[in-house]
């Protein structure tokens, strides 16, 4: 058990949107048997990219309303994970696994709350709903990504310089560093470890 925990985004949607979270994209690179608590932040309100098999927002529906990530996830390979979230548009909550579309669905008009509150990966709150299995490439955005846009990042990775990129962690210098102007450095926490990875098709 045990997590990475990131210093505080106070503004998931970024002064580009007016600080009113109209849009969020999450993506990152999975392998293991348990998805859970994958990319999360959690106070009054929720933003769970990895909820049983789920994408839940409290400001759109909650747990009745998640959208799956794709049965096999969890399969034990390398799998590329994407959400996308557009407030009040038409498909403007879409999940995509390796590059293709999972599910979609009209987004909820509620914009996300801006929570002052720390992101962690691989567990809630440093304390429970553990990930197990091995996470890279997080990139968290204040814009909705398009298809086209989630299939080349899956491939080429990113530089942390792209227009929206609000937070990116490579973990390749081993400590967790934001490669982001933002400057949120993730912290190894309980037994979680940074190791040496190599995933396919990721140039």
């Amino acid at each position: 058990s045990g997590g990475y925990d990131v210093t505080t985004l106070t503004d998931l949607s970024g002064s580009a949107n007016g600080g009113n979270g109209s849009a969020l994209s999450v993506e990152y690179w999975f392998k293991g048997s348990v998805v859970q608590s994958a990319v999360r932040q959690q106070a009054a309100d929720y933003i769970v990219v990895g909820w049983n098999g789920l994408v839940i927002l409290s400001n759109d529906g909650g747990v009745g309303a998640g959208l799956s990530l794709g049965n096999s996830v969890t399969d034990g390979h390398w799998h590329h994970v994407a959400m996308t979230w557009q407030q009040g548009t038409t498909n403007g909550f879409c999940t995509y696994l390796d590059g293709a579309l999972v599910a979609s669905r009209d987004s909820g008009t509620n914009p996300i709350p801006n929570m002052n509150a720390q992101v962690y990966f691989g567990c809630f709150n440093a304390s429970a709903e553990f990930m197990n299995g091995m996470l890279d490439e997080v990139a968290i955005w204040n814009r909705a990504l398009s298809a086209a846009e989630i299939r080349s990042n899956m491939h080429t990775g990113l530089t942390g310089k792209e227009t929206g990129l609000a937070g990116y962690w490579t973990f390749d210098d081993g400590l967790g560093k934001d490669l982001t102007s933002a400057g949120n450095d993730a912290s190894v926490m309980g037994s979680a470890e940074i190791i040496q990875a190599d995933i396919p098709g990721l140039g």
